[in-house]
């Protein structure tokens, strides 16, 4: 029920600082559900000495929420949300003690965890986190490891992803990054033991076209799919499998080295997917100028390589139809001055959305 407008808030006579030490006797998660209320309470709810009082009460590592004060409220506003992300810095590592004394704390109807570390120091994250997340979060539907690091999760084995995926049937996203002791085994079982994931994002050297066919023919309604990894076991099999049964797919990154592509297969994957607004593509022998008209309207992160026959034209084509675009990179271009002429031409036309882009003659990053 909406409170009346002129009804008086109970804690406005209240100093500061007793309203803070009421405050103080609350839970996490209902000092964040209090913050919610209105301004006076968000404030309050805000305070450092909550913050680093809860620290205390729960034993969590000191800098588990102490880096989160400057971000407080946003956290305030995952936890309503029923996410949780774990933030760590680069001395600090992510240990099964951080997670388990963490979601102890937090409130059991969490949906969404992401654990992201990017700190030098390797985690010692093991099955016991595993089965904390499986015993205090039983609606989880979103699960991640994030790092940029091919080796920071490596306590991480295939047994630990079938545990999980086998507890948490409703998955809807995993994100498995870092985890460079996950095998095929692990992978399949991921697809087997979830019934309807709709954003997988895996970076491993153990991709194979029997995981991406498995996953892509029982998961129809995927929307997201990020594969990358170093494997030559990536074949157009598992484009063709893409292209059959992804047909609302809007994001697709497919970042794996050592495998090779034909025209072909690259042209039929584009072609079939109308939806996509994120394509990012590295491993087909030469990207051409059809592949690029064949490309969705509706995109705004375009990222390939191979672009060796790309001509003016397509920059033209993708200006006049991808009226979204935001993002563009180009690599193995062979006259990249001429292409990003043409661009330069076009802006601040059509092109006027255009945030970033670059045309290089070798392959990178953007």
């Amino acid at each position: 029920m909406t409170a009346k407008i002129d009804q008086p808030n109970p804690f406005f006579p209240l100093p500061y600082e007793l309203t803070v030490n009421i405050f103080s006797f609350l839970p996490i998660q209902s000092l964040c559900k209090a913050a919610r209320v209105c301004s006076l309470f968000a404030m309050t709810a805000g305070d450092d000495s909550l913050w680093k009082e809860q620290v205390k009460l729960a034993k969590m590592p000191e800098g588990l929420l102490v880096s989160l004060l400057p971000k407080r409220q946003l956290f305030v506003r995952e936890l309503a949300e029923r996410t949780f992300h774990v933030y760590l810095d680069q001395e600090e590592v992510v240990s099964d003690a951080s997670v388990q004394t963490a979601l102890s704390a937090l409130p059991r109807v969490l949906e969404s965890i992401e654990i992201r570390a990017d700190g030098t120091a390797k985690s010692n994250l093991s099955r016991v986190a595993f089965e904390q997340i499986v015993n205090c979060c039983p609606n989880l539907q979103a699960f991640g490891l994030v790092t940029s690091d091919l080796e920071q999760f490596l306590n991480i084995t295939d047994d630990d992803i079938d545990q999980l995926t086998r507890s948490k049937p409703a998955l809807k996203s995993v994100t498995l990054q870092g985890c460079s002791q996950i095998t095929e085994q692990g992978l399949m079982s991921l697809s087997a033991n979830c019934d309807e994931l709709h954003e997988v994002d895996v970076e491993s050297n153990s991709l194979t076209d029997a995981f991406v066919i498995a996953l892509v023919q029982k998961h129809k309604k995927l929307q997201k799919l990020a594969l990358s990894g170093t494997t030559t076991a990536l074949s157009d099999n598992a484009l063709v499998a893409i292209a059959k049964n992804c047909p609302t797919l809007r994001s697709l990154q497919l970042r794996v080295t050592l495998s090779s592509f034909s025209q072909q297969a690259t042209h039929g994957l584009i072609k079939a997917l109308g939806t996509l607004e994120s394509f990012s593509f590295k491993g087909c022998t030469e990207v051409s100028d059809p592949m690029i008209h064949s490309l969705s309207n509706s995109l705004a992160y375009l990222h390939i390589n191979g672009c060796r026959s790309v001509t003016e034209l397509a920059i033209v084509d993708l200006a006049n139809r991808c009226q979204k675009l935001s993002l563009l990179a180009m690599n193995d271009c062979p006259n990249p001055e001429a292409l990003n002429a043409t661009l330069e031409n076009l802006k601040p036309g059509k092109f006027a959305q255009l945030e970033r882009h670059q045309f290089l003659s070798q392959a990178t990053l953007l």
